[in-house]
């Protein structure tokens, strides 16, 4: 997911966190992420695809960037 991720420009910032503008992807302890911006330390919770499927990474990539986009109201 990480690949992915940063395939599609996002940095990494620090351990388990990943950064595109103002967006933010925090890997937790489980197989959840946490999706936040710089002013909304959690917007919505994702979870991490099980399978190896490089369609459903890609996809979850777009379902993480549409969710921060439709809520920061603009893109990263």
């Amino acid at each position: 997911m990480t690949k992915s991720l940063i395939a599609a420009g996002w940095t990494e910032d620090r351990a388990q966190t990943l950064r595109k503008g103002n967006w933010i992807v925090v890997f937790d302890t489980s197989s959840w992420m946490i999706l936040a911006t710089d002013t909304t330390p959690r917007v919505y919770d994702v979870p991490v695809p099980q399978s190896d499927s490089a369609n459903l990474t890609q996809w979850t990539v777009g379902l993480i960037e549409h969710l921060l986009e439709t809520h920061d109201g603009g893109e990263a």
